[in-house]
């Protein structure tokens, strides 16, 4: 444990022995673009749960702050793109590469060494000066700007917007709490749809506002933490007129949020899927009116409002859609969504056709799942939402689990399609608990001798 056995102690004030400092094996640390060091046992673990195909891997981060891997594959399917990606998410930014190699050499000592860190976290490393904002064209990725509160250069409502005005198209899946966030982040999504249908099923009421916004504004709090994606919110009809947009949109930007998709009905709201054609849809220009009252409210040039237009879903029709989403897009909106209950996407791609590039078009194909991706992609959509299908599948699995625990009076027929309790502790953050545990805590003086003796005495 390099100098720890030979560590100075001191009594704190409640008696117990602590260390002045720790010296030696920094080395087992890598700093994240944020500050924080992230010990090798996270780093081991991200590699052992979330990279399948690898025998081992070494890391190394370099005296500028950018981390090199390199890796023994296993398996034709591992991919250094999404784990270069995925662990540069994990380093809060940091760049990676990744190199496959045939075999990695171990020291003399026969020793072989996880992670390596030149950096010295002490060092001075200004970041770069913030480009000045500019309106991006569709197909061009904004440039980056000074983020949102509590986010570093690049922030998560930077990060929505690029995969909106991309030019290929981006897929965002459905989360509803802070486990299945992390279960979206894990899976290599680039966003997360925080669906108000999947989050009042949660919460056990139905999707009509009857979860307030801010018991709403709390399970998101949860899914920011658990989470570096950005979040783009099903946040209904903004849950009232311009003044409850005004402010939803400055709680949203301070829990980190990326971004919010509002559609143009009445408050409350009922499912787009239950007697659609009964709902009245708000009056157009009342509508842009909260669009425009978001957009002068947000404090950054990143945050991201989408206008969703539900006229196909009333049965108002192809034309009264374009223009509506043309009112909305003279009102400021980022991008318009357009939603069907048809069970093919002849109207989405219709309405694409005539409304052309003024904007990003983002669909939800809920209803119409059979249509092929390849069809989304040919026209032009920036965006595709997979809207509901976390939490419909956990239903769908606790409703089979607890039917056959049941009936069966046991847990025999269940276990073996279970998520281990180990998988569970995992996904949680317990070893960074563990290693927050190691550094903040007392030092049992009995310890010290059993951790000078361990494997990296």
């Amino acid at each position: 444990m390099g100098d720890l056995a030979n560590a100075v102690l001191s009594t704190g004030e409640k008696g117990f022995a602590v260390l002045d400092s720790v010296a030696g094996r920094l080395g087992d640390f890598v700093t994240t673009g944020s500050g924080t060091p992230l010990h090798l046992a996270r780093i081991d673990a991200f590699f052992k749960y979330q990279v399948p195909g690898i025998r081992r891997f070494r890391l190394r981060q370099k005296p500028d702050g950018a981390v090199k891997v390199v890796i023994e594959a296993d398996s034709a399917s591992f991919d250094s793109r999404l784990t270069s990606r995925k662990l540069s998410d994990l380093l809060d930014g940091r760049p990676v590469t990744v190199d496959v190699v045939d075999a990695i050499p171990t020291s003399a000592a026969g020793k072989h060494r996880l992670v390596v860190s030149d950096f010295d976290p002490a060092a001075s490393h200004p970041e770069p000066a913030a480009a000045p904002p500019a309106t991006p064209r569709l197909g061009e990725a904004p440039p980056v700007s000074s983020g949102q509160p509590g986010q570093g250069t690049a922030s998560r409502g930077q990060s929505l917007r690029e995969l909106i005005y991309r030019p290929e198209i981006g897929f965002i899946m459905e989360a509803h709490n802070g486990l299945s966030a992390r279960v979206v982040e894990e899976a290599g999504f680039e966003a997360i749809w925080a669906s108000g249908l999947s989050i009042s099923a949660a919460l056990g009421v139905r999707d009509s506002n009857e979860a307030s916004w801010t018991q709403v504004l709390e399970v998101l709090e949860f899914m920011s933490d658990a989470s570096k994606l950005p979040i783009l919110v099903d946040a209904d009809t903004g849950y009232g007129n311009f003044n409850n947009v005004r402010r939803l949109v400055r709680k949203l930007e301070q829990r980190s949020i990326g971004g919010m998709c509002i559609e143009d009905k009445t408050f409350p709201k009922t499912n787009s899927f239950l007697r659609a054609e009964t709902q009245p849809l708000a009056d157009a220009h009342e509508f842009a009116g909260r669009i425009s009252a978001g957009k002068d409210s947000q404090l950054s040039d990143d945050f991201v409002i989408i206008a969703r237009v539900e006229a196909l879903i009333a049965g108002w029709g192809m034309e009264e859609a374009l223009r509506r989403a043309e009112l909305y897009h003279e009102a400021g909106a980022d991008a318009i969504l357009i939603h069907t209950a048809s069970r093919a996407a002849d109207e989405m791609i219709e309405f694409k056709k005539e409304w052309g590039d003024r904007l990003p078009v983002v669909i939800v194909p809920t209803k119409y799942y059979a249509a092929p991706t390849e069809s989304f992609r040919q026209a032009g959509f920036a965006a595709v939402i997979w809207a509901n299908h976390l939490m419909r599948s956990s239903l769908a699995a606790m409703q089979r689990t607890a039917h056959q625990i049941f009936e069966e009076e046991s847990l025999l027929g269940v276990e073996d399609r279970l998520a281990p309790l180990a998988e569970v502790f995992r996904i949680q953050g317990d070893a960074e608990l563990a290693e927050a545990e190691r550094r903040y805590l007392p030092v049992d003086p009995s310890a010290l001798d059993s951790l000078a003796d361990g494997p990296d005495a």
